[in-house]
């Protein structure tokens, strides 16, 4: 978990300064779902992540968001990132919350102001989440959170379309 640590300060000393991190959760347990009232445990390098960081403002790809704000996906609100990512999912076709069961989609970031987001996908076979991201480049998939991190702060896009699950490869 040296890694993510290490992945997670680096991107925050490059943000610091433009964005807003909001207090770290004392014991992070399970994250939710797009299907209401289902949480998925949280995977060793998500566990380093909200114990870390709750909610980041205007972070990779938007804001990064609390378990409350994730909760907000199950009901009618006036959030306006909320509402900006469900009309994302509402309105993209192939999108990322039509594919899977809502069971197996966590949002973990999204914008107000633009159509980015990053889901977390759970699959069944692997202990982290599969990460999907969708921004003005397209949809790129990313094995895990360290991954993206990396990805990012590389500025690697060569992952576009790319599909690292055995079940998606054509």
């Amino acid at each position: 978990m040296k890694n993510i640590k290490k992945l997670l300060g680096r991107v925050i000393d490059e943000l610091k300064d433009d964005s807003v991190i909001k207090e770290s959760i004392k014991e992070p347990k399970a994250i939710p779902t797009l299907q209401k009232n289902c949480y998925k445990k949280l995977s060793p390098q998500l566990f380093v992540i909200y114990k870390e960081i709750s909610y980041w403002e205007d972070s990779t790809h938007g804001d990064w968001i609390d378990f409350k704000t994730m909760e907000l996906f199950w009901e009618n609100t006036d959030n306006a990132l909320v509402n900006n990512v469900k009309a994302s999912i509402d309105n993209w076709e192939n999108d990322i919350a039509k594919l899977f069961k809502e069971s197996r989609i966590s949002i973990f970031a999204g914008s107000e102001y633009t159509n980015e987001r990053v889901y977390l996908v759970w699959f069944d076979s692997t202990e982290e989440p599969e990460v999907w991201v969708y921004d003005t480049n397209g949809e790129s998939r990313f094995k895990d959170i360290s991954c993206y991190l990396k990805a990012y702060l590389d500025d690697d896009l060569s992952t576009l379309n790319e599909q690292w699950h055995p079940s998606l490869k054509s």
